[in-house]
Protein backbone atom coordinates (compact mmCIF):
# COMPACT_ATOMS: atom_id res chain seq x y z
CA UNK A 1 0.00 0.00 0.00
CA UNK A 2 1.30 3.66 -0.70
CA UNK A 3 0.85 6.33 0.81
CA UNK A 4 -1.45 7.50 -1.76
CA UNK A 5 -3.79 4.43 -1.70
CA UNK A 6 -3.92 4.92 2.06
CA UNK A 7 -7.67 5.71 3.92
CA UNK A 8 -6.77 8.39 6.37
CA UNK A 9 -9.06 8.29 9.85
CA UNK A 10 -8.45 11.43 11.49
CA UNK A 11 -9.10 11.45 15.32
CA UNK A 12 -9.22 9.01 18.41
CA UNK A 13 -12.73 7.98 18.06
CA UNK A 14 -12.64 7.10 14.58
CA UNK A 15 -9.14 5.38 14.78
CA UNK A 16 -10.87 3.39 17.73
CA UNK A 17 -13.97 2.07 16.16
CA UNK A 18 -11.72 1.08 12.88
CA UNK A 19 -9.59 -1.34 15.73
CA UNK A 20 -13.11 -2.58 17.86
CA UNK A 21 -15.20 -2.67 14.49
CA UNK A 22 -12.85 -4.31 12.42
CA UNK A 23 -13.79 -3.04 9.29
CA UNK A 24 -10.84 -2.28 7.65
CA UNK A 25 -6.98 -2.85 8.14
CA UNK A 26 -5.09 -0.49 10.48
CA UNK A 27 -1.26 -0.39 9.28
CA UNK A 28 -0.08 2.66 11.22
CA UNK A 29 -1.13 5.24 13.77
CA UNK A 30 0.41 8.43 13.65
CA UNK A 31 0.57 10.50 16.61
CA UNK A 32 1.89 14.21 16.73
CA UNK A 33 5.20 14.40 18.99
CA UNK A 34 4.32 15.81 22.22
CA UNK A 35 0.60 14.32 22.73
CA UNK A 36 0.78 12.29 25.70
CA UNK A 37 -2.15 11.56 28.23
CA UNK A 38 -5.11 8.43 28.71
CA UNK A 39 -6.66 9.18 25.16
CA UNK A 40 -3.15 8.29 23.01
CA UNK A 41 -1.87 5.55 25.89
CA UNK A 42 -5.39 3.86 25.23
CA UNK A 43 -4.70 3.77 21.36
CA UNK A 44 -1.44 2.72 22.20
CA UNK A 45 -2.40 -0.57 23.66
CA UNK A 46 -4.83 -1.15 21.08
CA UNK A 47 -2.08 -0.68 18.13
CA UNK A 48 0.05 -2.89 19.88
CA UNK A 49 -2.65 -5.73 20.61
CA UNK A 50 -2.98 -5.87 16.96
CA UNK A 51 0.07 -5.66 15.99
CA UNK A 52 -0.13 -2.02 14.46
CA UNK A 53 2.65 0.79 14.82
CA UNK A 54 2.67 3.84 16.14
CA UNK A 55 5.07 6.38 15.01
CA UNK A 56 5.39 10.39 16.52
CA UNK A 57 5.90 12.76 14.10
CA UNK A 58 5.96 16.15 13.74
CA UNK A 59 2.55 18.27 13.42
CA UNK A 60 2.92 19.17 10.02
CA UNK A 61 3.10 15.79 8.77
CA UNK A 62 -0.61 15.34 10.49
CA UNK A 63 -1.95 18.48 9.22
CA UNK A 64 -0.23 17.01 5.42
CA UNK A 65 -2.96 13.85 5.96
CA UNK A 66 -6.00 15.57 7.31
CA UNK A 67 -8.67 17.36 5.77
CA UNK A 68 -10.60 18.46 9.68
CA UNK A 69 -9.60 20.12 12.25
CA UNK A 70 -10.63 17.56 14.92
CA UNK A 71 -8.02 15.28 14.80
CA UNK A 72 -6.27 15.52 17.89
CA UNK A 73 -2.97 14.70 16.80
CA UNK A 74 -3.98 11.66 16.11
CA UNK A 75 -4.59 9.46 13.10
CA UNK A 76 -4.32 6.13 11.68
CA UNK A 77 -3.24 4.61 7.50
CA UNK A 78 -5.58 2.02 6.78
CA UNK A 79 -7.01 -0.02 3.83
CA UNK A 80 -10.26 0.05 2.27
CA UNK A 81 -13.30 -0.65 4.06
CA UNK A 82 -14.57 -4.31 4.45
CA UNK A 83 -17.69 -5.23 3.68
CA UNK A 84 -20.01 -8.27 5.01
CA UNK A 85 -22.39 -9.96 3.23
CA UNK A 86 -25.99 -9.49 3.63
CA UNK A 87 -26.74 -12.47 5.89
CA UNK A 88 -23.72 -10.70 8.31
CA UNK A 89 -26.01 -8.23 8.90
CA UNK A 90 -28.38 -10.21 11.14
CA UNK A 91 -26.03 -10.96 13.55
CA UNK A 92 -26.84 -12.98 16.95
CA UNK A 93 -29.60 -14.83 15.96
CA UNK A 94 -31.95 -12.16 17.25
CA UNK A 95 -34.29 -9.91 15.14
CA UNK A 96 -32.07 -8.02 12.56
CA UNK A 97 -32.38 -4.40 11.93
CA UNK A 98 -31.53 -3.33 8.97
CA UNK A 99 -31.74 -0.30 7.02
CA UNK A 100 -31.38 0.64 3.31
CA UNK A 101 -29.11 4.03 2.68
CA UNK A 102 -28.85 5.29 -0.84
CA UNK A 103 -28.88 8.41 -2.94
CA UNK A 104 -26.16 10.62 -0.37
CA UNK A 105 -24.14 12.93 -1.86
CA UNK A 106 -22.64 14.70 1.13
CA UNK A 107 -20.19 12.32 3.45
CA UNK A 108 -21.03 14.76 6.43
CA UNK A 109 -24.72 14.01 5.77
CA UNK A 110 -23.92 10.02 5.05
CA UNK A 111 -21.83 9.36 8.27
CA UNK A 112 -24.59 11.10 10.74
CA UNK A 113 -26.89 8.78 8.63
CA UNK A 114 -24.79 6.04 10.31
CA UNK A 115 -24.13 7.64 13.42
CA UNK A 116 -28.27 7.53 14.02
CA UNK A 117 -28.76 4.28 12.72
CA UNK A 118 -26.08 2.87 14.85
CA UNK A 119 -27.10 4.63 18.26
CA UNK A 120 -30.99 3.07 17.18
CA UNK A 121 -29.94 -0.17 17.56
CA UNK A 122 -29.02 -1.27 13.60
CA UNK A 123 -27.67 -4.61 13.26
CA UNK A 124 -26.33 -3.05 9.49
CA UNK A 125 -26.84 -1.41 6.87
CA UNK A 126 -26.94 -2.17 3.04
CA UNK A 127 -25.19 0.94 0.89
CA UNK A 128 -25.95 1.76 -2.54
CA UNK A 129 -22.61 1.34 -4.35
CA UNK A 130 -20.54 3.92 -4.43
CA UNK A 131 -17.15 4.57 -3.21
CA UNK A 132 -16.78 6.71 -0.21
CA UNK A 133 -13.15 5.51 0.48
CA UNK A 134 -11.98 8.94 -0.26
CA UNK A 135 -14.05 10.82 1.88
CA UNK A 136 -13.38 8.02 4.79
CA UNK A 137 -12.41 10.03 7.31
CA UNK A 138 -14.73 12.89 6.67
CA UNK A 139 -17.62 9.90 7.16
CA UNK A 140 -16.17 8.31 10.06
CA UNK A 141 -15.64 11.80 11.85
CA UNK A 142 -19.00 12.69 11.05
CA UNK A 143 -20.53 9.51 12.93
CA UNK A 144 -18.45 9.76 15.34
CA UNK A 145 -16.94 6.15 14.66
CA UNK A 146 -20.09 4.82 13.95
CA UNK A 147 -19.55 3.65 10.13
CA UNK A 148 -16.09 2.18 11.30
CA UNK A 149 -18.50 -0.21 13.77
CA UNK A 150 -21.78 -0.68 11.99
CA UNK A 151 -21.70 -3.76 9.46
CA UNK A 152 -22.06 -2.22 6.13
CA UNK A 153 -23.19 -4.59 3.09
CA UNK A 154 -23.31 -3.01 -0.42
CA UNK A 155 -25.95 -3.31 -3.21
CA UNK A 156 -23.68 -5.02 -5.38
CA UNK A 157 -22.55 -7.42 -3.24
CA UNK A 158 -26.04 -8.33 -3.06
CA UNK A 159 -27.04 -8.79 -6.47
CA UNK A 160 -24.13 -10.91 -6.73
Amino acid sequence: MTASDAVILEGHLSVRAAFEGKSRTIHRILVRGGRIGRVVRSIERLAAAAGVPVERVERDEVMQRVTGRTHGGIIAEAGPRRYAGLDALARDGGVPFVAMLDGFEDPFNYGQALRSLYAAGATGVVVAERDWESAAGTVARASAGASERLPLANTEAAEA
